[in-house]
């Protein structure tokens, strides 16, 4: 292997030996003036100005509801833009997570059961009343549930994924961070794409993007899409293949801008999912699977576990319909900038299924049925762009939420059968579901018949607001204080009408184990007195107590306490082994006497944050966060009251039958988060071939490293070559033309001097200069300056090697090293630091073309 091309393979590895030390002194270094004859130039991207923010070449986020740059921002966000959603075919919020460290999206039984989890922590979606923690915005407009955002992500810019606490400004449940999805604003200028693929087990998806004016001043979009696909795993109960996919959604835009100082966005989208999701594989075995099998049912074989098969007597099946309507206005007043957003949305959940998992028909439902939301947002704030060191951004927001839900479970005509099998294994064969039925002196059939079940019907009302702020003060020129907080009172009001039918399961055990206990204790007693050698039947007991009042008054005494002392002993009461089998006890409906059904709560989140920018590559900050989320109802057939309320439940004579104490709801969630973080900008340590590039010379990377690191000893460069370091905030212009850099019109003021220092604009008679760029894989772009005569730049061939590679290899040389015969010395000592030697690298020379 030749040394150029060590050189080449072995710049990444240089350049994390260099580490955080290598931004800060490459800054240093790039601050040295050189005479303007030495220039060198790149080529230019092909995107104008306006479209770099879609592109990825420069990542404006808008985080903190300001827009700054990724670099800038002294937040721990991880940014996802269109053109990585597009390679790698990421279709919705699930797929995010091959993309977006720390971030993580479970989803269970169905696509209502899907759980976002950042750093760990979040709320689990398989109950409508459980909030999650991780909230979820797409332009700016919340979405309470998973369920309301779990369809395929339309005409996407960026995906903005926020770690921690940011309640301070985003408010309402928030507590573990944030997912912002940024749409494409309408355009001024026509344009679209249509994007069509096909994959294994039919795989389709067709998506259209179509942008344009419509009008002076207005601009619309509109976008569509269609993903369907087979299901992999197939229910040998039904034959229905499941797991499919299936979903559509259509969404329109619609931006006015009259003048300078208004935008008006409106925003209508629409999307449905009707699927058969999720199936479920039955592996382990026990009792239960043995008595499932006996009535004829079947579950998947542990020794086959990659048959992709189920046995499931119902279909799961999921129908999600979502649309909403929101505007945004902002307007601007000199340095005041007003925002609303004002969105309603209306979600509806149509679900069932097979709740035993296997294709016996004993019990069919959902945890979530059918639920349906509907929710109204507004926001408002005003933000303030000052020269001076204060800047700030106030805000309020209101939430309004209805959401009605219900489930059911309902036994089926397999359900006796399968409850006497497992009766039959529980008392060792003397019960089944028949005899049990003649104990308790009920009808047959009055137990686990088809039909009986639970039915849960839960509303619940919520309404909220929040007030917030942030206060920036430059203390100096790089270093600026960040204080913010927020005030956020919720209210949630809960009714339920919720009803079991399940008789056995309304039975007192306790009770009816303890008569059974007294009675065998007073037979067995008066079988003694009269000396029979055996329990004395009923007869013989009422004569006896007719006989001998005395003596009976004080065997049934001793033999009532020794049955109520004994009523929850497993040991002397053998009807307490039957609580397993009462599946879906009678439910306490609350707001009671006990329970209100209401929760009043509010509470501060604060954000104090330092960040210090120590040169144009490396930022440092440090901050501290809290978090707040309000109580949360539990809305399942398992919302119990907590053990306080049941013991006045019960001294009120207000429980139900075989109530025990549970979670009826979740006290309010409050984080706290001590963060300190760097950002650097790696684009200065490292070189990419541009992308789009359509030809490669086979010593293009060599020619490119020669003209970077400058001649060797004893060579002349030309002066069509020359080179020198590059004069910040130029924007690429169109055949020679100079243009100021205008990337972030709203960024706090002090960064807003250092780029007015950086900006250079060619004097009057001066030869216009052209920016070249270079984009490495996070989007960012490094920048040159030359002077270059007004024609079109030569097509790129291969790798082109920025004068960033340089810094980073040598840093410990001063900044005229850089240039001319000492360049190469550079490389040598870099290369020694990999044990390669201290060789000189001698690339071949390229020829003249």
């Amino acid at each position: 292997m030749s040394d150029c091309r060590i050189v080449r393979r072995a710049r990444a590895g240089l350049v994390v030996g260099a580490g955080i030390a290598a931004l800060a002194a490459s800054g240093a270094a790039l601050a040295q003036d050189v005479p303007a004859e030495e220039e060198l130039a790149l080529p230019a991207d092909d995107f104008p100005p306006e479209e770099d923010s879609s592109t990825g070449n420069e990542i404006v986020v808008t985080a903190t509801k300001r827009e700054q740059t990724l670099q800038e921002i002294p937040v721990a966000v991880s940014v996802t833009t269109a053109e990585t959603i597009e390679r790698a075919q990421i279709r919705d919020i699930t797929d995010l997570q091959s993309v977006v460290p720390s971030l993580r999206v479970t989803q269970a039984q169905g696509q209502f059961a899907t759980t976002y989890n950042i750093r760990g922590f979040g709320t689990s979606g398989n109950n409508l009343g459980l909030e999650p923690s991780v909230a979820v915005f797409v332009d700016g407009v919340y979405r309470s549930r998973a369920i309301s955002q779990v369809s395929d992500l339309p005409d996407i810019q960026r995906v903005e994924v926020l770690r921690g606490p940011q309640s301070t400004l985003f408010g309402k449940n928030a507590s573990a961070g944030v997912i912002s999805i940024v749409s494409k604003k309408p355009a001024f200028r026509f344009g679209g794409n249509v994007e069509a693929s096909y994959g294994n087990w039919d795989a389709m998806v067709l998506k259209g993007y179509v942008t344009g004016p419509v009008g002076d001043g207005i601009a619309a979009s509109l976008a569509a899409g269609y993903n369907r696909r087979d299901g992999y795993l197939t229910n040998l109960a039904t034959g229905t293949d499941v797991n499919d996919r299936n979903r559509w959604f259509t969404r329109g835009q619609v931006l006015v801008e009259p003048t300078d100082r208004l935008s008006v966005r409106l925003i209508g989208d629409y999307d449905e999912i009707d699927e058969v999701c999720c199936g479920v594989l039955n592996f382990r075995r026990s009792a239960a699977t043995l008595a499932v099998e006996a009535v004829g049912g079947r579950v998947n074989d542990p020794t086959r576990p990659f048959d992709d098969v189920i046995f499931s007597d119902v279909d799961p099946v999921s129908k999600v319909r979502n649309w909403g309507l929101s505007g945004q206005v902002d307007y601007q007043y000199g340095p005041l900038t007003a925002t609303s957003i004002t969105a309603y949305r209306d979600t509806r959940l149509r679900a069932d299924q097979d709740v035993d998992f296997t294709s016996a028909r004993l019990a069919t439902g959902a945890n979530i049925g059918q639920a349906d939301l509907r929710t109204f947002t507004q926001e408002l704030r005003l933000a303030t762009d000052l020269e001076g060191p204060v800047n700030a951004l106030v805000g309020g927001y209101y939430f309004n939420e209805k959401a009605r839900t219900s489930d059911q479970i309902v036994y089926g005509a397999d359900f006796r059968n399968y409850v006497s099998i497992l009766l039959n294994q529980l008392s060792g064969g003397q019960l089944t579901a028949p005899t049990l039925e003649a104990l308790f002196g009920v009808p047959q059939g009055a137990f686990f018949a088809a039909g009986q079940g639970f039915f849960n019907n839960v509303r619940q009302d919520n309404e909220a607001y929040s007030i917030f702020g942030n206060l920036d003060f430059g203390i100096s020129e790089q270093l600026v204080l960040t204080l913010g907080a927020n005030y956020t009172h919720d209210a949630k009001d809960v009714s339920t009408d919720s009803l079991s039918t399940d008789r056995f399961s309304a039975v007192n055990l306790a009770a009816a184990g303890s008569a059974v206990v007294r009675n065998q204790a007073i037979a067995t007693q008066v079988g003694n007195a009269l000396r029979l050698g055996r329990l004395a039947t009923a007869a013989e007991i009422g004569a006896f107590a007719a006989a001998q009042p005395a003596i009976f008054g004080q065997i049934n005494a001793g033999a009532t306490a020794f049955a109520n002392a004994n009523a929850n002993n497993p040991a002397v009461n053998s009807f307490l082994g039957l609580r397993p089998l009462q599946f879906l006890p009678p439910f306490q409906n609350f707001p009671n006497a006990v329970e209100s059904g209401r929760t009043r709560d509010g509470d501060w989140s604060y954000t104090a944050r330092l960040a210090y920018e120590v040169n144009d590559n490396l930022n440092l900050y440090a901050s501290f966060a809290t978090g707040f989320k309000a109580s949360s109802f539990n809305l399942s057939r398992d919302s119990r009251p907590l053990a306080a309320d049941l013991a006045a439940l019960s001294a009120a004579g207000l429980a139900v039958v075989n109530l025990r104490p549970g979670s009826r709801f979740a006290r309010p969630e409050n984080s706290e988060v001590y963060e300190i973080g760097v950002k650097g900008k790696l684009r200065r340590l490292a070189a990419r071939r541009p992308f789009g590039h359509r030809h490669h010379h086979p010593h293009a990377a060599q020619r490119d490293l020669r003209r970077a690191m400058g001649p060797a000893a004893g060579q002349r460069r030309p002066d069509h070559r020359a080179r020198r370091l590059p004069l910040r905030g130029r924007r690429p212009g169109r055949r020679g033309a100079a243009r100021v850099r205008h990337h972030q019109p709203r960024r706090h003021p002090q960064l807003r001097a250092r780029a007015r220092r950086r900006t250079a604009v060619p004097a009057r008679g001066q030869q216009p200069q052209r920016l070249a760029d270079l984009r490495d894989g996070d989007g960012a772009r490094a920048q040159r300056v030359g002077p270059q005569p007004a024609r079109r730049p030569p097509p790129d061939r291969g790798v082109r090697f920025s004068r960033a590679v340089a810094i980073g290899l040598g840093l410990h040389q001063p900044a005229a090293d850089l240039r001319g015969e000492r360049a190469l010395p550079v490389l040598r000592t870099a290369s020694s630091r990999l044990k390669a030697g201290r060789r000189e690298i001698a690339c071949p020379r390229v020829p003249k073309r």
